[in-house]
């Protein structure tokens, strides 16, 4: 299994809400495997984007970046077919060295570049308790986070984590909310990682109340937690796990 990027398009912007003319270029993210991914994420970056990536994964890995081609800035003509059609296939082959290589894969500034300005927006929306406008975009994030990352990374339970407690939020979202819910909670019953379980209480609290919402029976998700109250793990005045994952970047 590994992730393809595809820059795909490209169209100008003009400037409006404080940005100055640009061009977004739309990059088609997928799955690759045993089968096509039917369902590929789609973003848009611009050059900008293209260019903090570049920065922080050399600051990073030097010795693994030193070697990739990056177009430079130019002064005039950053709107013609020619070069746009150029940085179109320079950021496409940058993008394939950063897929095929594990180390740049795992770096902060891939995350960011890739879901930073949607998380963004998500958590405005969160704030504001406007769930319904977070969701898709949530949703998004977290199919995205799926195809460069296994199911169970940290950055995909967080994502899991984060649609789940906007689902359950939302009366009108409580089917989706089921969903993921149950999702979380298998994903969960394999994790190690000491960072991820601190959410597993916060998450089995959630699936208790939800539950008892849907009707359905809550009994083995209460023993589960009793369980890990006699293990010593800490469960009475837990934070939620909405406001938990506010609070994650």
């Amino acid at each position: 299994m590994c992730t393809r990027f595809e820059v795909v398009s490209a169209r100008t912007i003009d400037g409006k809400d404080g940005y100055k003319r640009h061009v977004a270029y739309t990059i088609l993210i997928r799955k690759e495997g045993a089968d096509d991914d039917p369902v590929p994420v789609v973003i848009e970056r611009r050059y900008t984007d293209f260019l903090e990536l570049y920065k922080a994964l050399g600051q990073d890995h030097p010795a693994l970046t030193s070697h990739i081609y990056f177009p430079r800035k130019v002064i005039l003509g950053n709107f013609t077919a020619d070069l746009i059609k150029l940085r179109s296939h320079s950021f496409q082959n940058f993008l394939k060295v950063v897929a095929g290589n594990e180390k740049l894969r795992e770096s902060p500034g891939l995350k960011l570049f890739l879901t930073g300005h949607e998380e963004k927006q998500a958590r405005k929306w969160l704030e504001a308790k406007s769930y319904g406008q977070a969701k898709p975009i949530l949703e998004n994030i977290f199919r995205l986070l799926s195809k460069v990352h296994t199911d169970r990374h940290p950055s995909v339970m967080i994502a899991l984590c984060r649609l789940t407690a906007c689902c359950s939020a939302d009366p009108s979202s409580l089917v989706d909310a089921e969903k993921y819910a149950e999702l979380a909670l298998r994903r969960f019953e394999g994790v190690s990682d000491i960072d991820l379980l601190c959410y597993y209480v916060p998450l089995l609290q959630l699936c208790i109340n939800l539950w008892w919402v849907l009707g359905r029976d809550k009994e083995a998700l209460e023993s589960r937690l009793s369980t890990l109250k006699r293990h010593g793990h800490r469960v009475d005045g837990c934070t939620p796990l909405l406001e938990s994952m506010l609070s994650v970047d």
